[in-house]
């Protein structure tokens, strides 16, 4: 009785996760074992007996993005393309970023954290030089695309493309790792997750025509009485439309995206270090 009491008066205390992934395996994990929470943003609210719970979920973490050497060059070089005014560039650009570059009749390139150099044609169709010098030259077209639509904008709409600016800013400053959508093409702009998961909101809000924040939340509370299959679709929608946009009006969207990422890295990290072989100790 003492510890049911216990548990019953127990206030709810804030759990914050910034990475979308892991708050999503950690909100799954706690719904698996019937831990009542409550999701706001980057934070759950738990219980605080579950703290310990819910601190060992997280912990077990794992994040699926994980990817090999090859990739990361295509990563670097498709990052760099938006950065470069010309093939050359793009090469000097590659060479700052610690890769060593072999001109020739096959342009080869070794990274920084790579054995052996890889010629550019082995990487695949895009990663011809002929190709990477159109995309340097089609650089533009995605982001003037947001400029030109910014104009006639409303607020909402505005302040989610300003977002997607800064994320793509952040992304050329190499302050944010490009997250793929479709891991079987190239990186883009257009196949980024962090930034089309922008894109969706405007879509949702053209979809529904909102033009004030109170109309957002208005049909969501609408919604909640639809039963129907259409309508838990439109929910879920609406639903992320909030959670996105209440993010950037609290000003700190950027930076939490940089966290998440930081806090996708650590397991990596963590098991990187107990891989390495320990150097032995000799006894003189």
């Amino acid at each position: 009785i003492a510890e049911l009491t216990k548990k019953v008066n127990s206030p709810f205390i804030p759990f914050e996760i910034f990475s979308e992934e892991k708050l999503q395996y950690v909100a799954a994990e706690l719904t698996k074992r019937d831990i009542p929470f409550v999701e706001e943003n980057t934070i759950l609210h738990i219980p605080e007996y579950e703290k310990a719970t819910a601190e060992a979920i997280a912990r077990g973490f794992r994040a699926t993005n994980n990817i090999g050497i090859r990739e990361r060059i295509k990563l670097d070089i498709d990052r760099l393309v938006y950065c470069t005014t010309d093939f050359e560039d793009f090469l000097s650009m590659l060479e700052k970023r610690g890769y060593t570059v072999k001109r020739g009749k096959y342009i080869s390139v070794k990274a920084p954290f790579a054995a052996r150099a890889v010629r550019l044609k082995t990487l695949g169709l895009a990663y011809l030089p002929k190709n990477i010098e159109q995309r340097i030259a089609d650089r533009n077209i995605f982001t003037d695309t947001i400029r030109e639509a910014h104009k006639t904008a409303n607020t909402i709409e505005k302040q989610i493309m300003v977002a997607t600016m800064n994320t793509i800013i952040a992304v050329k400053q190499y302050r944010l790792i490009p997250r793929k959508s479709n891991t079987s093409k190239i990186y883009a702009f257009q196949n980024d997750e962090n930034i089309n998961r922008l894109t969706r909101q405007l879509k949702t809000i053209r979809d529904f025509g909102f033009t004030t924040r109170e109309q957002i939340y208005e049909k969501a509370e609408e919604l909640q009485s639809d039963k129907s299959e259409d309508g838990k679709q439109q929910l879920e929608r609406v639903r992320e439309l909030i959670s996105v946009y209440e993010q950037i009006v609290d000003g700190n969207y950027i930076d939490n995206l940089i966290k998440a990422q930081q806090q996708a890295q650590k397991p990596q990290n963590a098991q990187q270090k107990e891989q390495k072989p320990k150097t032995a100790q000799h006894k003189r």
